[in-house]
C-alpha cells in the first residue's frame, strides 16, 4: 500500500507479529508458523545488555527459496544461536495487501523482505546484526512505513522513512542511508 505524504511515496508494511516461541519449537517443526515466510526477532542473554535482549532481526527467503522460519532458525543454531541462553523468537507475517507489486513473483516477495528486515535492523540495531546498522535499503522507493501489530516484542510500534522535521522532509544527503544491492 503506497501513499504520497509531503511529495514522497511511502510504501506501508504492516507486520504481524507471533511470538514469543522457543526457538527449538520452531526449529523442530512444533510451531504452526514454522514452515511460513517473513521477518523473525531473536530474543536472548546479552554480556552487556542482559537477560532478554532484541539480539537479532531477520528474514525468510522467499516462497521459491523455501527458506522457511524453521529453515532460519536451523541456519543460525548451527552458526551461533546454540551458544546463547535463554533464546526466543518472534516471528513475523506481512500482510497480504502491503507485499509490493509482483509479490507473486519471487522479486516481489525478496523485495518486500529485504526492505522489512534492512529498515528495521537500522531502526533498532540489534547486537547480533552486522548489516544495515549503517545503511538500509529502499529498492526503488522513496520512503516506507513500517508498522508492528499484535506482539511485536521490543520492536517501536512504528517507524517511517523519511521523517518530516520542522523544516520539512529530511533531504536523502544529510543521511548515512545508502543504496545497496
Amino acid at each position: 500500500m503506497a501513499s504520497v505524504q509531503n511529495g514522497a511515496q511511502n510504501h506501508l508494511i504492516r507486520i504481524i507479529w507471533h511470538g514469543p516461541f522457543k526457538v527449538d519449537d520452531v526449529r523442530s517443526g512444533n510451531n504452526e508458523y514454522a514452515n511460513k515466510f517473513g521477518l523473525y526477532q531473536i530474543y536472548g542473554d546479552h554480556i552487556v545488555s542482559g537477560h532478554g535482549t532484541l539480539l537479532y532481526i531477520g528474514r525468510t527467503g522467499s516462497k521459491d527459496e523455501v527458506r522457511t522460519f524453521k529453515t532460519r532458525l536451523e541456519e543460525h543454531y548451527k552458526l551461533w544461536l546454540n551458544y546463547i541462553n535463554e533464546t526466543s523468537v518472534y516471528l513475523g507475517i506481512i500482510s497480504d495487501e502491503d507485499w509490493l507489486p509482483d509479490s507473486d513473483s519471487k522479486n516481489g516477495v525478496t523485495e518486500t523482505l529485504k526492505i522489512a528486515e534492512t529498515f528495521s535492523i537500522w531502526w533498532h540495531s540489534p547486537p547480533y546484526n552486522s548489516h544495515h546498522l549503517n545503511d538500509f535499503y529502499l529498492g526503488d522507493l522513496t520512503g516506507v512505513h513500517i508498522q508492528n501489530w499484535k506482539n511485536p516484542g521490543r520492536l517501536s510500534l512504528e517507524y517511517s522513512w523519511p521523517w518530516k522535521t520542522p523544516l520539512g522532509l529530511m533531504p536523502k544527503s544529510q543521511n548515512k542511508v545508502t543504496e545497496i544491492d
